[in-house]
């Protein structure tokens, strides 16, 4: 016949005491059953009204529970008919968000990705996807102690090592553990303008032995050298702008 699977980051079995679990993510409740018939499974919320009472897929050890669709706190598990006060799994909030630094780009910038959780220390994948939704590239970090880290994305380099076309994108940060995920808001990547430097000016006129100012105009540059008069004038001055 045919089989799905379905991700479960978190697993508890009989006897485990108390198991943490973040909202959105699945929990696999092992019943450790070779009956082939199933074991019977109740789940009970210790905080709130919900109540559950079945059991395993025939020829399956394992009962999913979605925490996605149920209240933070505390819930009791029996397994197999196991005292209910035995087995516990506390439906957490992880805070799992993302913000980008900046959502309007040039093909000669970075995609910083600045990703936060109420928990250090987590296996984090940032993704970076195109309009339709296809993966272009992706990262593994892990979070620091305080539940922070930064992704970047060069998006001259991001395409596979060629620069990313203009148009929109997405990132999509999934916390590994937990299977908890969060997407940015689109992000729009444009042509970048062609460096150049010029003065705003194009006649400067001063005393002479006075202080010479003059204004100059980057693009796409935050630096340039500059030089003034020529052999012809009888005097060349250079100077580097930052």
């Amino acid at each position: 016949g045919n089989n799905s699977s379905t991700l479960a980051p978190v697993t508890i079995t009989y006897g485990e005491g108390s198991t943490n679990a973040y909202q959105v993510g699945n929990v696999a409740i092992v019943a450790n059953s070779t009956s082939g018939f199933g074991s019977d499974i109740t789940v009970e919320g210790a905080d709130n009204s919900y109540f559950f009472e079945g059991s395993t897929d025939e020829n399956s050890e394992v009962y999913v529970f979605d925490t996605s669709d149920h209240e933070l706190g505390e819930y009791n598990v029996s397994i197999g008919g196991s005292n209910i006060d035995d087995t516990q799994v506390t439906n957490r909030n992880l805070g799992f968000g993302l913000t980008v630094d900046d959502l309007d780009v040039t093909d000669d910038d970075e995609i910083e990705v600045d990703v936060t959780a109420n928990a250090g220390n987590r296996p984090t994948e940032v993704e970076l996807l195109d309009s339709s939704g296809d993966d272009l590239n992706s990262t593994e970090q892990t979070t620091d102690g305080s539940g922070e880290r930064t992704f970047t994305f060069d998006t001259s380099t991001a395409d596979d090592g060629d620069a990313l076309d203009t148009g929109d994108y997405t990132v999509v940060a999934t916390d590994l553990n937990s299977g908890v995920d969060a997407e940015s808001s689109t992000i729009t990547v444009s042509q970048a303008d062609d460096e150049d430097v010029e003065f705003t000016d194009n006649t400067i006129v001063n005393q002479r032995g006075d202080i010479l100012e003059a204004t100059v105009e980057m693009t796409e540059t935050s630096e340039a050298t500059l030089t003034f008069g020529s052999q012809d004038d009888g005097v060349i001055a250079n100077a580097t702008i930052e």
